[in-house]
């Protein structure tokens, strides 16, 4: 409006732009195909949409 943000629209953006999940290391889930990953953490890089990167590795 008046060349700032109101906290609301700033809430609702920083919202926008986290990740559906955190994880944290060592979480385990199914991928795809049913096998069991486990959770090693986040790139230092992000995607395009800005979320970060997340790093899984099959659980032996």
């Amino acid at each position: 409006m008046y060349g700032y943000l109101l906290p609301m629209e700033t809430l609702i953006n920083d919202l926008k732009s986290m990740p559906k999940k955190l994880y944290k290391i060592g979480d385990t889930k199914k991928d795809r195909k049913g096998r069991k990953i486990f959770f090693k953490g986040y790139s230092t890089e992000r995607s395009k949409k800005g979320f970060p990167i997340e790093l899984w590795e099959p659980f032996e």
